[in-house]
């Protein structure tokens, strides 16, 4: 009840976010800059629902967006960040629909504000869940409302969600926050529904990303921060929510195979074929300090620990 700099902090966070998001992604260079919103790996995501909303489009989806898989190409990347943008855009096409005359490929004014949006939207989400989260695990306000500027602001997440909106970090960070923050309470007070949305959530971070798959690694920490019901919860896990909830997962972690099928007729396939490490020439300091995708240059926080 009384935790209110922390939730200023979010909202004033996701103000300097949303300014900064019109100022320089959407008004910047005389106005123009918003032609490129979705761009980088972000059009590859956006492929996904542009292909979908206009299938006459198909055939310059060659603009780079398909990738040597199979013969042909598909999309390389996975679809959990179109499904999370998908609302915004689809509003936005109900924009087009009232235009039936007027020429569209999906990628005019009201779709790259859609998406825009949606990562505004997203990045709120996730930085309301984390609030939660530190101040169910017993932290003060006042580190929490310090928390969150510096996760916003020393990382690479105000990049992300202000430059880079249609690429799939911003929403990632959402589905980890919500599930870390729902395996939380479902250690503390196990119930049906917190399960099956633990399996959802968990299912839906992977699609964005497999690598998110690694925030399972959360739970043992949250289990010490109380008195965590682990009797309960294991009668819960291997009851008939338990399979219902894996069955959750599994229909969403199938998803992405069938994306592959309708493209290629494969359920898989080798994303990125002849790529890979460099192990022997590891690039310590360009990692580190680098423009080009250095961890101390995106993550200045990173330092602390370091």
């Amino acid at each position: 009840m009384n935790a209110r700099w922390s939730r200023r902090a979010a909202w004033a966070l996701l103000m300097l976010c949303a300014l900064a998001s019109a100022r320089f992604r959407y008004f910047a260079d005389d106005g123009i800059d918003w032609r490129s919103a979705i761009n980088n790996d972000g059009k590859f995501y956006y492929e996904y629902l542009r292909m979908t909303l206009f299938p006459s489009r198909i055939a310059d989806r060659h603009r780079g967006r398909l990738r040597p898989a199979v013969e042909g190409g598909c999309i390389s990347h996975f679809g959990g960040a179109a499904a999370m943008m998908a609302p915004a855009v689809l509003a936005a096409h109900g924009l087009t629909l009232l235009r039936p005359d007027a020429p569209e490929d999906g990628y005019s004014l009201h779709y790259q504000v859609a998406v825009g949006g949606a990562a505004l939207a997203w990045l709120g989400i996730g930085l309301f869940a984390l609030r939660r989260l530190l101040l169910d695990l017993g932290h003060d306000d006042e580190a929490v409302a310090v928390t969150l500027p510096a996760l916003t602001l020393g990382t690479g997440l105000i990049t992300q969600a202000v430059i880079h909106p249609a690429m799939s970090h911003v929403y990632g960070f959402a589905a980890v926050a919500l599930f870390v923050s729902r395996v939380s309470k479902l250690l503390l007070a196990p119930s049906p529904p917190l399960l099956i949305g633990c399996a959802v959530l968990l299912a839906m971070a992977i699609w964005v990303r497999p690598v998110n798959g690694l925030a399972v690694l959360a739970a043992p920490a949250l289990a010490m921060g109380g008195a965590a019901r682990l009797a309960e919860l294991r009668n819960l896990v291997f009851s008939r929510m338990g399979a219902l909830s894996l069955g959750a997962f599994v229909i969403i972690l199938t998803l992405q195979p069938l994306l592959w099928w309708l493209q290629t007729g494969r359920l898989l396939v080798e994303p990125y074929p002849g790529e890979g490490f460099h192990w022997s020439r590891p690039a310590v300091l360009q990692s580190w300090f680098s423009a080009r995708n250095g961890l101390l240059f995106y993550w200045p926080v990173m330092a602390l620990p370091f």
